[in-house]
């Protein structure tokens, strides 16, 4: 027999209509010592939710950024402090390059804003639907996954680079192309 939550608690509802039933502790204006308006209570709490959806999105993309990309593409990324992108095949003259690591700098600018901004609208969602923490955990982690591989395969695509999602496919899915330099 497990406790079931009731529908009125604070888990049911969203973070803003808990900032305006219970409130935090904000200034009172000077002039006319009124509480703060429920407009700027609004603005606050989608700021936090944004905040909170950007910064975890960028935690997530530099923590999983290289992993993600030997996933995707095959290439001999790993962990930051295991030598991140030193092993990658964009090193090894004769074989083909991995798009991500090969990418010019306004490309890979272009997609890292993308991807963060992706968790800023995932945390705008979380702010509209309600339940913000466990939701923006989880949103931001999926969306983060859905993102890049939308976006590695539109550069697999545009550059025809022969390994994509080699834990899926195997190392050599699309081509004969052995992975020993040629050169």
């Amino acid at each position: 027999m497990g406790s079931r939550k009731p529908k009125d608690s604070w888990w049911s509802r969203s973070g803003y209509q808990l900032l305006l039933e219970k409130g935090p502790d904000l200034p009172t204006t000077q002039s006319r010592k009124e509480k703060v308006s429920p407009s700027l209570i609004f603005l606050f709490y989608i700021a936090l939710s944004c905040g909170i959806g950007y910064g975890w999105g960028c935690l997530l993309f530099f923590l999983f950024e290289n992993v993600y990309c030997d996933i995707l593409f095959c290439c001999g990324c790993t962990w930051d402090w295991d030598g991140g992108w030193d092993h990658c095949n964009v090193h090894v003259p004769g074989l083909p390059h991995c798009p991500w690591c090969a990418a010019t700098y306004p490309a890979v600018l272009a997609t890292r804003l993308d991807w963060t901004t992706a968790a800023v609208y995932v945390a705008y969602f979380i702010f509209v639907q309600g339940k913000m923490i466990s939701r923006l955990f989880w949103s931001a982690f999926w969306g983060f996954f859905v993102y890049g591989l939308v976006c590695a395969y539109a550069f697999k695509v545009a550059t025809n680079y022969p390994f994509f999602l080699c834990i899926l496919f195997g190392k050599d899915n699309s081509t004969d192309l052995k992975l020993t330099p040629t050169g």
